[in-house]
C-alpha cells in the first residue's frame, strides 16, 4: 500500500464487478437489461490526471441478460447483429475534471471519447461521477444513445416497437497498479 502513496503514474486493471446496463422502453414496457464489461485498458498520472487519462472499455453486446431470455437471443440477432458485430467500445479521447483527484477524493466530471458500435463510430460527452480509493477509481453515470444513429434496428412485436433512445449507466471500477 506504501507503493501507492508515493506514485505517480498508474496502469488500470478492470474490476470483474463492472457491468453496464441498458434501459429500453415501448409505449407499454420498460425494462432493462446487464452485461458485465469485457475489458478495460488504460492508464492515468496524478500530475495530470485529466491531461493523462488514457481509456478503453469494451463491451461484448451478447453478454446482455434482461432477465427474459427470448428477448436477449432476439436483441443479439436484430438489434445488435452480434455475429457481425461482436463488441461495443468506448476510447477516451478527452477528460474534464475540476482539479487533481487524490484517493478518497469525489469529482463531477466529463468524459468525451468515441463510441463505436454495430460497425459506426460517433463522439460522446458523458457526465461522470468519478470516485477515487487508495487502489482504485470508479466511474459511474448514464447516457442515452439513438439506436437510429447506429444504425441498429428497433424489434418490434404486434405493431409495438421499441422506443428509437435507449439508455445505458454505467458502473466501472478499475484497480490501479504504480508503474
Amino acid at each position: 500500500m506504501g507503493a501507492l502513496a508515493h506514485a505517480e503514474s498508474y496502469t488500470l486493471h478492470l474490476d470483474p464487478a463492472s457491468v453496464i446496463t441498458y434501459e429500453a422502453t415501448t409505449p407499454f414496457e420498460r425494462w432493462r437489461g446487464q452485461a458485465p464489461v469485457a475489458s478495460l485498458s488504460g492508464s492515468f498520472d496524478d500530475r495530470d490526471v485529466a491531461g493523462s487519462l488514457r481509456l478503453t472499455v469494451t463491451l461484448e453486446p451478447g453478454a446482455f441478460r434482461s432477465g427474459i431470455a427470448i428477448r436477449d437471443i432476439n436483441a443479439q440477432r436484430t438489434v445488435f447483429r452480434t455475429d457481425a458485430y461482436p463488441l461495443i467500445t468506448f476510447t477516451l479521447t478527452q477528460a474534464e475534471l475540476a482539479g487533481p483527484l487524490p484517493p478518497g477524493s469525489t469529482q463531477a466530471a466529463r468524459v468525451t471519447g468515441t463510441l463505436a458500435m454495430h460497425g459506426v463510430e460517433r463522439t460522446i460527452t458523458v457526465p461522470v461521477t468519478v470516485r477515487r480509493a487508495q487502489n482504485a477509481l470508479t466511474a459511474t453515470g448514464a447516457f442515452a444513445v439513438r439506436l437510429s444513429d447506429y444504425d441498429m434496428h428497433r424489434p418490434s412485436f404486434l405493431f409495438v416497437t421499441v422506443d428509437d433512445t435507449v439508455r445505458l449507466e454505467f458502473d466501472i471500477t478499475a484497480r490501479l497498479e504504480p508503474g
